[in-house]
């Protein structure tokens, strides 16, 4: 993996300082005066604007080493360690339309980004966050490579509209005997605009017990690429 220190040293600092202080992290204190489309789930965290779950956590160096730039290393290992469990863990309790196993969990800890914040101690703080994608379903056997390109941009999503519903990971569109898993789902609150409403095609949906979706029309369908598609779902009220 790819680690780089995107944040300069006074950040790392007052990480530290907020997490000594209150318990918590500076990405945190940011989060919790976001919109409800953010949630803590067990030891992570859940974006549902953006699609995606991340766990931190920091590590205090050996201060028997000669020197921080000695210790720096022992203290990125300790704290990616302990940032992959908690993803780990708030992926085991990850609202969703399926139980994730433990298959799928090593595949999303497996295609976790991952961010490092060096601190001047030779401490280290580790953010590791991975998107919705295919390790939520465990019936594509899929590789960490294909997981990672799930980071990429989306384009021309499949916009949803629904009434109420509580987000979940990929929820299952429902069409009478079967179910595909909308494993590339993002929400957003309130109605879409005109000019995304009418740019690609717009399904209103209703939400059923266990993360379901199924189209609120009768006569309504789903396209027949679904399961390739971004989908974009907007919500008019938010439950948890």
């Amino acid at each position: 993996m790819e680690v780089s220190a995107r944040r300069g040293r006074a950040a790392s600092v007052l990480a530290s300082v907020l997490l000594a202080a209150t318990g918590t992290t500076f990405s945190d204190r940011v989060r919790a005066e976001e919109d409800r489309l953010h949630e803590r789930v067990a030891g992570g965290q859940v974006d549902w604007n953006e699609g995606r779950v991340s766990a931190e956590a920091g590590s205090a160096p050996d201060h028997r080493l000669p020197s921080p730039e000695v210790a720096r290393a022992g203290a990125v290992q300790r704290a990616r360690a302990r940032a992959a469990e908690q993803l780990r863990e708030a992926l085991a309790h990850l609202p969703s339309a399926q139980k994730l196993s433990d298959e799928s969990r090593s595949r999303a800890v497996t295609a976790a980004e991952e961010t490092v914040e060096y601190q001047a101690d030779g401490g280290a703080w580790v953010r590791l966050q991975v998107v919705f994608g295919p390790w939520l379903d465990d019936a594509r056997k899929t590789s960490a490579s294909a997981d990672k390109a799930s980071n990429n941009p989306w384009s021309d999503p499949l916009v949803l509209t629904v009434s109420s519903m509580r987000p979940v990971a990929a929820p299952a569109a429902e069409d009478k005997n079967k179910k595909v898993l909308l494993w590339r789902s993002r929400y957003r609150e309130g109605s879409p605009p005109a000019a995304q409403a009418q740019k690609g095609h717009t399904i209103e949906v209703e939400a059923t017990p266990g993360g379901g979706l199924r189209p609120a029309s009768k006569t309504g369908t789903w396209p027949a690429d679904l399961a390739q598609r971004d989908v974009l779902i907007y919500v008019k009220k938010l439950t948890r």
